[in-house]
């Protein structure tokens, strides 16, 4: 049986590894510290970053480009 919950849970964890892919695909260093700064988000700022906007807010703090997944999405 599964839990409706458990069903979000999951396209959370994949919508998170898909931005980190990318991350890593445009820069190994950058991609570390967007890692770093979305659990800064989570963690001390409380916020859900199984939303784009939040997504995005931590790609561009390190200075990664989040314009070309956001037209494809």
């Amino acid at each position: 049986m599964e839990i409706f919950g458990s069903r979000i849970l999951c396209l959370h964890h994949i919508l998170l590894s898909i931005a980190f892919k990318a991350a890593q695909l445009q820069d190994e260093k950058s991609a570390i510290l967007f890692l770093r700064e979305i659990r800064e988000m989570v963690f001390l700022k409380r916020k859900n970053i199984s939303k784009w906007e939040h997504l995005e807010e931590a790609a561009k703090l390190v200075e990664l480009n989040a314009s070309t997944a956001e037209n494809r999405l």
